[in-house]
């Protein structure tokens, strides 16, 4: 091991980042532990609908619908993964990857997907919006919380430990 080379950044280094945001679809499941860490969705949400809309948007896709685009930057992303699942506490998990990720695009995804799981629109509706590339009042954010960085993998001939004191 040795120290980063000059001019090493880990956010650019990364090969991809893997988010988790969790849902707790209905107040028994609201924990007043975890209300930072989780988002209170007053509705039942159905998690096969979720993963039904979710898995129309993976691969390398312009993400424009779903993000707020910055000046200068693309919004073409690689979005490797993107699932729900319930846990054994009954709260819905919403796991994110990808090679990067847009401003707000987690928050973009996870919001519009919620449409879905509830049935208020059809699985093919997410796979629609990302194809009309336009951020408009249907590009719905989910609320914020502090869902949690998971994984951060950077390049493997890349080996850094903090300097010494």
């Amino acid at each position: 091991m040795s120290l980063a080379p000059v001019g090493f950044d880990a956010r650019f280094s990364a090969l991809w980042r893997r988010y988790s945001y969790r849902i707790a679809d209905g107040p028994a499941l609201w924990d007043p532990l975890e209300r930072y860490f989780t988002l209170w969705h007053p509705n039942p949400l159905d998690v096969d609908l979720l993963n039904a809309g979710a898995m129309q948007l993976l691969g390398l896709q312009n993400f424009l619908s779903y993000c707020k685009p910055r000046e200068g930057a693309t919004t073409i992303r690689e979005l490797q993964r993107f699932e729900f699942a319930r846990g054994e506490d009954g709260v819905i998990v919403a796991t994110v990857q990808a090679d990067a990720f847009c401003h707000n695009m987690v928050r973009s995804l996870v919001g519009s997907a919620l449409f879905v799981g509830e049935g208020i629109e059809e699985p093919g509706w997410l796979h629609d919006r990302l194809l009309a590339k336009k951020r408009d009042a249907k590009s719905v954010l989910a609320a914020r919380t502090r869902w949690s960085l998971r994984k951060w993998p950077i390049r493997p001939t890349t080996r850094c430990w903090p300097a010494p004191n």
